[in-house]
């Protein structure tokens, strides 16, 4: 491209429904590349942000091609979405999304506070202030005026002729021009404009000015407005626009007042009402817009990753060695024989282990009778009853209840592995049904019953209980709406549990033992390994970097100084083994040969949730 006079930039981003009609930012351009003329001094080029729907992104780079447009691309990343940081820090206590008052809120306070959980989120999302940047990098380059405007822009002749007198004053090294709101197409087109309502203005920057956006605001937060006010642009958004616990510092710029009017452009419309003029419409829109499209990215992140048949806690099988396997085939023949071990609830989460080694490994089932063996005694164990029971008291008893809710998620693994599987008579399936239908009942009272509630209320550990609770029945019932809002208040949750040394944040100090510590680390492994299973981790997002590692290294200190005072029991040792079986990663603990070599702990072998760490550790060392 030759150096030209002006190069306009319009930045297409994401439709945010209900201020956005799906698929508008896409007919806007379409409309602006057939029905906006060209003019002799001005280029054009046009700013692909972060198209969250694959299907609406290639759809708007095919319309650029076929006419033939430049354009730059900022693709979206479902990697680095994950990872973007998720904490509370700095939100007002009354404002925390963990209060038992927070469905009870007004639209305000609960919009105040979801916004700010996800204030990362949108920044990644709606990065409008980074490829406004982006544009005065590659424009100031090719042209002596750059326009980074927003996509809904379109530049009408008078609106040129306007930026073209306006730059002709030497002291203006900033064009502000107003946004002019339409009603529809036709209205821009034609010759004689009725202007109903002026709105925050479009900026455009001579090539040798200093300024660029602020990147840490989040759209909707003055990202826009924080420049004109630097710039000392007086205006109705001049006023307000931020909070004193989430307050943006206003700077003057050393080119403040350098600028100069230059007169309207036209603005093309969002949707189909009447928000567009309406500012009363169009403020609780944009808010459940952006809160949407973080929805919308989040449960995407999920749907890629889940199966029906996918297991929690039975991740990684490819660890699990030959002779564990074949214990594990032994232990189904006993089982399912009636032979040795009993068929209890735990030894029937066992059974599904097994079957899941046996599925994977395309053997034929060990059992004499084969499978069926296998779902009879499951049967005989797993009621609806027993499911309410567990379910009724891990969240009863909050953070002491681990072990128990350990069990029932490997319970619903079992059961998941069994549909996989396709075994059992049409009787047997019939039995699964309802426990499907207890599942969906209980996690409806997770979400409606106050009682229930109450237990999400606060920030450790009963609510990181009852977040795993959530996860676990909304992933198995196939829910993937609540399950993305579950992991997303896990990470807000974890971030709120732990100091960045990997110590627990003590709301209530003289009511904490180190086994409450223990048990609420074990649930957080337990979630973690869930949320990898679907493509996300908690322990690896940019907030929260390295803090498995120091959690579990605070844990072992803590173990070993009670080691040396005689002080642990087996309940705690079974906690520690669990915990350090189910953990990802490399981590290698300093107490646990002295832990093994323990007398007491030889006789956990099948009785104890250690059985979790059969796919990554070796039980034979357990065995006298």
């Amino acid at each position: 491209m030759p150096f030209t006079e002006f190069i306009i930039y319009r930045i297409l981003g994401n439709d945010l429904p209900p201020r956005s009609s799906l698929g508008q930012t896409l007919k806007n351009l379409q409309f602006t590349l057939e029905h906006e003329d060209d003019f002799p001094d001005v280029q054009k080029k046009w700013i692909v942000n972060r198209i969250l729907d694959p299907a609406q992104e290639s759809a708007i780079l095919e319309l650029l091609e076929k006419h033939e447009r430049p354009y730059l691309h900022m693709p979206f990343s479902a990697e680095d979405y994950a990872n973007e940081v998720c904490n509370i820090q700095g939100l007002p206590e009354e404002l925390s999304p963990f209060s038992i008052d927070f469905h009870s809120w007004g639209n305000r306070e609960q919009y105040l506070s979801m916004e700010f959980s996800f204030r990362n989120k949108i920044r990644y999302l709606c990065n409008v202030n980074a490829a406004r940047n982006l544009a005065l990098a590659d424009g100031k380059e090719r042209a002596r005026w750059v326009a980074p405007w927003d996509s809904g822009c379109f530049l009408r002749e008078e609106t040129l002729n306007s930026l073209r007198a306006s730059s002709s004053n030497p002291n203006a090294r900033y064009l502000i021009t107003l946004l002019a709101r339409t009603k529809s197409y036709d209205e821009i087109i034609a010759a004689e404009f009725n202007i109903e309502m002026f709105d925050e203005p479009q900026i455009t920057f001579r090539n040798d000015s200093v300024e660029r956006f602020n990147e840490t605001l989040r759209y909707g937060y003055s990202n826009k407005a924080e420049m004109l006010r630097r710039l000392q642009v007086r205006g109705p958004w001049d006023r307000g626009g931020t909070h004193s616990w989430d307050y943006q510092a206003r700077v003057v710029s050393p080119e403040a007042k350098c600028y100069a009017h230059a007169g309207w452009v036209a603005r093309m419309p969002s949707n189909s009402d009447d928000s567009d003029l309406k500012s009363s419409m169009r403020t609780p829109q944009r808010r459940s817009g952006i809160i949407g499209i973080c929805e919308t990215a989040d449960k995407a992140l999920v749907e890629q990753n889940w199966t029906p048949e996918r297991a929690f806690l039975l991740a990684m099988p490819e660890r699990v060695t030959e002779d564990v396997a074949s214990m594990l085939c032994d232990f189904v023949a006993q089982v399912g024989n009636g032979r040795g071990a009993k068929a209890t609830p735990y030894n029937t989460f066992l059974l599904g282990i097994a079957m899941l080694l046996e599925a994977l490994s395309r053997k034929e089932p060990q059992p004499g009778e084969g499978i069926k063996d296998v779902v009879d005694s499951f049967q005989a164990q797993v009621t609806p009853q027993l499911l309410e029971v567990l379910l009724s008291s891990s969240i009863e008893k909050s953070g002491f209840a681990s072990l128990k809710l350990l069990m029932l998620i490997g319970l619903l693994d079992a059961i998941r592995l069994m549909r996989h599987l396709n075994t059992g008579a049409s009787q047997d399936v019939e039995k699964l049904d309802k426990i499907e239908s207890i599942c969906r009942s209980s996690l409806l009272a997770l979400k409606a019953n106050r009682r229930f509630r109450r237990a999400s209320a606060g920030t450790y550990p009963h609510s990181s209980c009852y977040e795993l609770l959530t996860a676990v029945l909304s992933a198995y019932l196939g829910d993937l709406d609540v399950l993305s809002r579950s992991l997303h208040r896990a990470k807000l949750l974890l971030n709120s549990q732990y100091h960045a040394d990997g110590s627990p944040v003590l709301p209530y100090p003289e009511l904490h033992t180190f086994s409450i510590s223990l048990e609420n680390a074990l649930i957080w492994i337990t979630f973690e390994r869930l949320s990898r299973s679907y493509g996300q981790s908690l322990f690896t997002t940019s907030g929260s970097a390295g803090l498995l590692d120091r959690m579990l290294t605070w844990l072992e200190m803590e173990l070993q100084e009670k080691m040396e005072l005689e002080q642990v029991g087996n309940r705690t040792f079974e906690t520690f083994l669990t915990l350090l079986a189910l953990a990802p990663g490399s981590y290698k603990s300093k107490v646990y040969d002295s832990v093994l070599t323990r007398e007491h702990c030889r006789e956990l072998s099948w009785r104890s949730p250690l059985h979790l760490g059969i796919l990554s550790r070796d039980l034979s060392r357990l065995k006298a």
